[in-house]
């Protein structure tokens, strides 16, 4: 098509002229909910894409809005169906998180099977 860019993201650059790439690994020690990272004040992160490397059975892992404490449904974001013993990437997404990145994986019975990587952009808010 182009290099043309739509209205609405030209909307949304003149709305939101600072970014700067986000790029955020952690690795998943257990079925509890753990925290991946903070949004500093005054950001939010548009999260592009999702890479799950995992060593162990297939999972769900869910991401939230929020820190581990306050996994409310409302803080939902997506989730992700790991397959087992694979890797598993998810690309042409926006999850939009303005308070931090906590998620919960479904089967993750030992340490570190599970190594998730996000990465998008860090937007001024």
């Amino acid at each position: 098509m182009g290099g043309y860019i739509s209205k609405q993201e030209l909307a949304e650059l003149e709305l939101e002229p600072i970014r700067q790439a986000v790029d955020l690994s952690h690795w998943q020690d257990g079925v509890a909910a753990e925290d991946i990272g903070t949004v500093p004040s005054g950001y939010k992160y548009v999260i592009t894409e999702i890479t799950v490397q995992n060593l162990g059975a297939a999972s769900v892992i869910d991401f939230y809005n929020a820190t581990a404490a306050d996994q409310a449904e409302a803080n939902h974001k997506i989730s992700v169906d790991a397959k087992g013993t694979d890797t598993t990437v998810v690309t042409g997404i926006k999850a939009i998180f303005t308070t931090a990145i906590s998620n919960i994986a479904s089967v993750c019975a030992a340490a570190h099977n599970l190594k998730i990587h996000l990465s998008g952009y860090k937007v001024k808010a």
